[in-house]
């Protein structure tokens, strides 16, 4: 998240098990929805990847990226997917 920040980049984070992390700003801290142009899944709490097409896939702006760090969503037939 630091390497993105300092590419002059707005970074967004969201983990339920996280309030606070250092200066960045919790996604449920926004009141009006918003759209990203990526979003990267780093850390796949079951909570989140039970509920990640009807929550989080419509935050993504339409082209956007979805960049899933450990492959949980390989199978899942997502445009512009990426996965390591």
């Amino acid at each position: 998240m630091n390497f993105l920040k300092k590419k002059d980049l707005d970074v967004k984070f969201f983990d339920p098990f996280i309030d606070k992390f250092k200066s960045y700003k919790a996604l449920n801290s926004f009141k009006k929805p918003m759209k990203f142009d990526a979003i990267i899944l780093s850390v796949p709490h079951a909570s989140i990847i039970n509920k990640f097409h009807k929550d989080f896939l419509p935050l993504l702006k339409e082209g956007g990226f979805l960049f899933d760090i450990k492959g949980k969503l390989r199978k899942k037939n997502i445009t512009n997917y990426w996965s390591l």
